[in-house]
């Protein structure tokens, strides 16, 4: 959710992996949604959004693969001009579709980060776990921030809070072994 037309009003996308199809719904503020023309090619899974490129607009990150996500950028009315693809093979190496996206400011620069997990192992998809962000830049690029750590334990979410008070956001895997914590800044 998020105001995708700037009208005050939050909006919905919705990821339809069955037709391939991501539309977004704009609100009116009681509770009635108008559909957009949607996007059409391959969606595979989870989706963010967020304001990758800091022009004031959200925009959205969605999987379309196993190792690559497509972020499309919003125009400020409820549809979107460009994209760019990132292709990371430690966000599903094997293709199990249980990656997760996030997005988040993490380093303070006014744009939201991409956060993913995924398996890290093919032989325990669900008891291996790879947790890894990309930083957002003005010109759309994304680079690869170095985090990225493997734990023990399957993860299926990633919460974003400031756990440790220090006015940043953290990024939160809750584990069946463990919570790990990648700490921004």
């Amino acid at each position: 959710m998020a105001d995708f037309n700037n009208d005050g009003n939050l909006d919905i996308a919705v990821v339809d992996a069955v037709s391939n199809l991501l539309t977004v719904w704009i609100g009116d503020g009681k509770g009635n949604f108008t559909a957009k023309p949607p996007l059409t090619g391959f969606f595979a899974g989870p989706a963010a959004n967020g304001d990758f490129d800091g022009d004031g607009n959200f925009d959205i990150a969605v999987k379309v693969a196993p190792t690559i996500a497509r972020v499309y950028f919003g125009v400020g009315d409820g549809t979107f001009s460009a994209l760019v693809s990132i292709d990371d093979s430690s966000m599903d190496p094997f293709g199990s579709g249980v990656s997760v996206l996030a997005a988040v400011d993490l380093n303070g620069d006014g744009h939201s980060d991409l956060v993913f997990s995924g398996p890290a192992n093919p032989n325990l998809f669900q008891v291996s776990t790879v947790l890894d962000a990309y930083f957002s830049g003005n010109s759309r690029t994304f680079t690869p921030t170095g985090f990225g750590t493997a734990f023990d334990g399957g993860s299926y979410a990633i919460v974003l809070a400031d756990v440790n008070g220090d006015g940043w956001p953290d990024v939160i895997v809750p584990s069946n072994f463990q919570l790990i914590e990648m700490l921004s800044n």
